[in-house]
């Protein structure tokens, strides 16, 4: 019947800015961008990343994390909590996105640093939430994304060098109605 508007309540929104036109439908697993500095000092991120983990699990019934180079840093916490020590089973869904270079002669620094800002695009591509652990003020390909996630609307949290123990925070994702053309 043309002209008849059916109301949707199973789509939500993707972003919140006025150009974005992806939804989710309920069911799908949200995927959660969770990212962070690349220190050796590991230890001081991991009851923050553990609380963003187990906070968005009882939050959403299906979630995906997601995350970038787990050799060091918040990478690491995350896929050691997610892979038991032999990597037999997984304890939650998670996709690692890295790059590495394999290199004769060095690059130059903005070239090099470009080929990191790329990730960003993929990691704005597969995520729906951000979890940002950043540097006050964020710097480098952090500061890129963080530009990028903000271009886009999409909800996301920062944590900075303060907030480390103050827990998970928990970023705006709203349900919204659509009325569609039938």
């Amino acid at each position: 019947m043309a002209g008849r508007k059916r109301r949707s309540s199973n789509l939500v929104l993707r972003g919140t800015h006025p150009n974005t036109r992806i939804f989710l439908y309920r069911g799908c697993k949200l995927k959660v961008v969770i990212v962070g500095p690349r220190d050796k000092e590991e230890l001081i991120y991991v009851q923050l990343v553990n609380d963003i983990i187990d906070n968005c699990s009882s939050r959403y019934s299906k979630v995906l994390f997601i995350t970038k180079s787990c050799d060091q840093g918040v990478g690491k916490i995350i896929r050691g909590k997610c892979l038991d020590k032999h990597f037999k089973k997984p304890a939650f869904d998670m996709i690692e996105v890295s790059l590495r270079h394999y290199l004769i002669n060095e690059l130059p620094q903005s070239e090099f640093q470009s080929n990191f800002d790329s990730l960003n695009s993929t990691l704005l591509e597969l995520g729906d939430e951000f979890h940002l652990i950043v540097e006050e003020p964020p710097r480098g390909s952090m500061s890129d994304l963080l530009l990028r996630i903000q271009k886009e609307g999409l909800p996301y949290v920062t944590y900075g060098p303060t907030e480390l123990k103050a827990g998970a925070k928990q970023p705006e994702f709203q349900v919204k109605e659509q009325s569609e053309e039938v």
